[in-house]
């Protein structure tokens, strides 16, 4: 009667543990709740366009080529189509200093084919250049890190588990990443770093950096120029914005063609775990005006509302330097029923901000852009959308592991089920991604439903 009635309790208790475990947004939860933005497939099938290029960043916490290979093999599966052996890693710096090449950034370049079609991606990790910098904080790591091995608890005495995880994960490998580039000489290393990866997308090289030396014009409509899709995490999206923000400040009207004219082509913003708003804090100075105050011509002039807060100052700039506006979705092409899907007026640009609730360092990003008098989180036909998700499962209705939490938005592999729905919006869209998207389907005809 005991043995059974232990067993009567015990799987009481184990049914309301499991009970407690939740994900909230297994489905994700898109502000507006339709979104109609589009994906990666929408960007191939763009009359007259065979390839897509997409620029990746990481985010802080260290990361190593294991993120390159996961992020590019999680990319290839959600769009259906074959990964390419990834190349080699390109230094992005002076490689005649032999010091630096050890604490260098690196570009890889990988392809993804099928369907008869391209997509180009650019991995850039910057982790290399802040590791050196962090090192300095191993004496407090007792347990060990991504960065550091164990120091033991002769200086930091003893401490819970769950503490000496949010201090020697979070602050110590995590955090001080932007501690680091919030210094005048991280943020020049890293700007360095990412604009010498941009470049190489940009011109075929890394040295060329407002372009001045690049043949690059555009044919009238813009018709078979690659579309560009950023797609950054954390971090990186501050890190990105910034440095394109800055070159077109630091190429000077005379050069700043070239630059503008590279980005005069259908572009895509997807950011995971979204940190602009509050890494915005330290720019609250800082002119709406931004990059265009020199716009070239045919690029538009930035009329950022006053109102509008510094975190999507970098983005507004640079997305309004391409003319040809963003990504037609689906249903503008239904919309316009024009032969061969073409669109007759220009395209809204999207900005899509994924982040989890419970993710200690993430924050919404629509809310930024909402305004009185205008159309909630739109912003001279740029509109911006959210995406709550669960990268892990939340334990008694009271925890969810923040570094999942926090680095989970592309692999998601920690809470099982959940899968790979990140990956799967930023191909397919936030109106198709939960059934199969196919890019070569009626490329010339009318979208299916």
């Amino acid at each position: 009667m005991k043995i059974r009635l232990v067993q009567h309790v015990s799987i009481l208790w184990l049914c309301a543990i499991l009970a407690a475990c939740a994900a909230p947004y297994r489905t994700p939860k898109m502000n507006p709740e339709v979104s109609d933005f589009p994906g990666i497939h929408d960007a191939l099938r763009i009359p007259g366009t065979t390839s897509a290029d997409v620029i990746l960043v990481h985010g802080m916490c260290t990361h190593s080529e294991d993120w390159v290979t996961t992020t590019n093999k999680e990319l290839a599966q959600a769009l259906n189509m074959t990964l390419e052996d990834i190349g080699p890693p390109i230094p992005l710096g002076d490689s005649s200093n032999p010091e630096q090449s050890s604490h260098e950034a690196q570009l890889y370049t990988a392809k993804m084919t099928g369907f008869g079609l391209t997509v180009n991606t650019f991995s850039i990790l910057w982790s290399p250049i802040s590791e050196e910098a962090k090192k300095a904080l191993c004496y407090d790591v007792s347990g060990g890190n991504a960065s550091c091995q164990s120091a033991g608890e002769v200086t930091t005495g003893k401490r819970v588990w769950a503490n000496r995880f949010l201090k020697e994960t979070l602050l110590d490998n995590c955090l001080a990443d932007a501690v680091f580039y919030a210094g005048d000489v991280g943020k020049q290393k890293i700007q360095s770093a990412i604009r010498r990866g941009i470049s190489w997308v940009l011109f075929g090289n890394q040295n060329d950096l407002c372009g001045e030396h690049a043949a690059v014009e555009i044919a009238p409509g813009n018709k078979g120029q690659a579309p560009l899709i950023f797609l950054t995490e954390s971090l990186g999206s501050k890190m990105l914005y910034d440095t394109l923000s800055n070159t077109a400040n630091s190429c000077g009207k005379a050069n700043l063609h070239g630059f503008a004219t590279a980005l005069q082509r259908p572009i895509e913003v997807f950011m995971a775990a979204n940190q602009m708003p509050i890494l915005s804090l330290a720019d609250r100075t800082s002119s709406a005006q931004g990059a265009l105050g020199a716009a070239p011509d045919g690029a538009e002039q930035a009329q950022v509302p006053k109102d509008v807060t510094p975190a999507v100052n970098p983005v507004i700039d640079i997305l309004k330097l391409s003319t040809s506006g963003g990504v037609p979705t689906s249903t503008l092409r239904q919309s316009q029923g024009a032969a061969n899907n073409e669109v007759g007026v220009l395209a809204p640009r999207w900005v899509v901000a994924f982040s989890d609730p419970n993710d200690l360092f993430s924050y919404t990003l629509r809310s930024s852009v909402c305004k009185d008098g205008q159309t909630c989180g739109t912003v001279d036909n740029i509109h911006f959308s959210d995406v709550l998700v669960s990268n892990d499962w939340s334990y008694l209705f009271s925890f969810e592991n923040p570094y999942s939490a926090h680095t989970e938005y592309l692999a998601r592999t920690t809470a099982s089920g959940i899968g790979q729905v990140v990956a799967k919006m930023v191909a397919c869209g936030g109106r198709n991604y939960k059934q199969p998207c196919d890019p070569s389907t009626n490329r010339a005809g009318t979208d299916h439903p």
